[in-house]
């Protein structure tokens, strides 16, 4: 449903920006952890269209559970279907502090729509280290620094790739475990997990096909 507010001006009537109705399909970090990226969907087609994170208070518990909702203002009342995401930085809601560390965010939308999202603020050796050295099942060094990957096989021959995507994720655990999947301009792309507070942690390659390696050790120096 659209809530039209119509503001008089000589005689005229003018249509402002108005709330209007959005679904929320889901929501995540970022992964910088700065940033809340919720996917919506909601109609349009032909106009801007502006959201805002709305907190409705978080509940005294380990970790803080919070409630919010999302406000969708637009003068676009075109009916094509659009799907977008909506970026909220976490310290312009004052969601950086310590309270709200670890704190889980429900954010609901129109039509029943919810997603969840959690504020990991510890970061993942994987995302904040220069560089990760791994070795892999069958003897090769592995290196991941930035958006380049270097393989160097047992017989001394190099291999080079580049980093076209990067996916981070945090596992619910004891300790938490944050896991990074690489997209490499080869078709495939090697994950790692790491646990929170270590510099330890694993990596595999997830073949085209979605077959994956045996999984080896990795280091985040």
């Amino acid at each position: 449903m659209n809530f039209k507010k119509i503001i008089l001006f000589s005689g005229l009537a003018l249509t402002s920006f108005s709330l209007s109705a959005v679904e929320v399909l889901e929501a995540k970090l970022d992964a910088t952890a700065e940033n809340i990226i919720v996917k919506v969907k909601h109609g349009g087609g032909c106009g801007k269209h502006d959201y805002k994170l709305v907190m409705h208070g978080c509940a005294e518990s380990m970790p803080v559970q919070c409630q919010a909702t999302i406000e969708h203002t637009t003068n676009d009342f075109c009916e094509a279907l659009l799907v977008r995401e909506a970026k909220f930085n976490i310290k312009q809601y004052g969601l950086n502090t310590s309270y709200y560390k670890d704190a889980k965010i429900t954010i609901k939308g129109d039509a029943g729509s919810v997603a969840k999202v959690n504020l990991i603020k510890a970061a993942t050796p994987a995302t904040t280290s220069s560089k990760i050295r791994c070795m892999t099942h069958t003897g090769s060094i592995l290196e991941i620094q930035g958006n380049l990957i270097n393989l160097t096989t047992t017989e001394n021959e190099n291999s080079e790739f580049t980093v076209i995507g990067k996916d981070v994720r945090f596992l619910e655990s004891m300790p938490g475990i944050f896991q990074t999947v690489y997209k490499l301009d080869d078709g495939r792309s090697i994950q790692t997990d790491f646990r929170e507070g270590s510099k330890e942690g694993t990596g595999k390659f997830i073949r085209i096909d979605g077959s994956r390696s045996p999984e080896f050790k990795c280091i985040a120096k």
